[in-house]
């Protein structure tokens, strides 16, 4: 199982602290969101932030979210940011098939992104070429939303498909993750969980410390 912290819930002025705080508690794997105002009505990191993460830590994974409607525009500048994983909706690329093979080749992991509208059945087509594929399990573009529930069928469909075509994709939980709901994810057949508030940031403990803690709910 992959834990990766949302760096849209750390202390934005206190980032670089908190990011030793969640390595101190070996979670290295860092979920990091751009949003572009339009996609979604918010707005988050940048690709600034994203390359200094990167020059300060560079043993840290950073798996990208994209909730923007030009995803296309990411592809050169994300590489060279450092980025690892690289995904975006579907919906929002010009040529979703296109977008995932120049992700690959710009040195990236590609991976689509399933908001709570759509099911993993509309696209089946574009998996084989996929590395992650997130399912959004709260409305994105806000915190604290409630966890759908609708969730677990799709990990389970995924985790079939994924089996039965032989495929190599995670699968990614992203939104209201607590240790019930994680749990479950877990035995559906999840492979990464992306956390927040109700994990890991904010709680009664240090950080490092409630990354311990987290892990052994889900994994006890």
């Amino acid at each position: 199982m992959i834990y990766a912290p949302s760096l849209a819930c750390t202390r934005q002025i206190a980032m670089e602290a908190d990011v030793r705080q969640l390595i101190e508690g070996d979670m290295p794997f860092l979920h990091i969101d751009f949003m572009d105002g339009h996609n979604v009505p918010n707005l988050c990191a940048n690709l600034d932030t994203a390359r200094e993460l990167k020059e300060t830590f560079p043993t840290i994974t950073l798996d990208a979210h994209l909730m923007v409607t030009n995803p296309e525009d990411y592809v050169a500048p994300g590489a060279a940011a450092g980025l690892d994983y690289l995904s975006f909706i579907p919906d929002t690329a010009r040529d979703p098939a296109a977008l995932l093979r120049d992700i690959r080749q710009a040195g990236m992991k590609p991976g689509i992104v399933i908001n709570p509208e759509h099911t993993p059945e509309e696209f089946h087509d574009l998996l084989p070429l996929a590395d992650m594929v997130i399912l959004m399990s709260i409305v994105p573009g806000g915190v604290r939303r409630p966890f759908d529930e609708g969730t677990y069928r799709k990990i389970r469909a995924l985790a079939e498909f994924r089996e039965k075509e032989g495929l190599k994709y995670l699968i990614s939980i992203d939104g209201g993750i607590n240790r019930d709901n994680g749990r479950q994810c877990r035995l559906c057949g999840a492979d990464v969980l992306i956390l927040g508030f109700y994990a890991i940031f904010q709680q009664d403990i240090p950080i490092p410390a409630a990354c311990r803690r987290f892990r052994s709910w889900i994994e006890a």
